[in-house]
């Protein structure tokens, strides 16, 4: 029997190994519940901005901020400071500015002002900071 998650799924829209371009393509059309049903998945691919997926991934992420509100603050509390890093240029960058809520501004700011060593080591706290300037918080 398949899961919820694998019939989400049925339009391909997560990508199945780096350079997965059809499945970035089929992304920019899916419904926010495709979204929601694969977030996981799709939220793994924001690890490294170095892969080519990743642009494509965090662009429709970006569009469903408000949605994923729970995973942006989980990703941003959890101690992979290399993935803060490249989730905040791929996804919160790249999304409206109203999305981006006083919790989610809030993380930012102490990322930035007050980093972990590893946010620091990983340059975290200066993204951070270069986005809250970038979006005029």
């Amino acid at each position: 029997m398949e899961s919820a998650q694998s019939q989400e799924n049925t339009e391909g829209i997560v990508p199945e190994h780096k350079g997965d371009e059809q499945a970035v393509k089929n992304l920019r059309h899916a419904t926010e519940a495709q979204i929601l049903a694969n977030r996981d998945e799709l939220l793994s691919w924001t690890q490294d901005g170095n892969w080519p997926v990743a642009y494509g991934v965090g662009k429709a992420l970006a569009k469903h901020l408000p949605a994923i509100r729970e995973d942006v603050l989980r990703i941003l509390r959890g101690s992979d400071g290399l993935w803060k890093y490249f989730f905040m240029g791929l996804v919160i960058g790249r999304a409206r500015v109203s999305s981006i809520d006083e919790e989610i501004r809030q993380e930012l700011r102490r990322i930035a002002r007050q980093p972990t060593p590893n946010e620091q080591a990983e340059e975290a706290d200066q993204r951070a900071q270069s986005l809250l300037e970038e979006l005029g918080f």
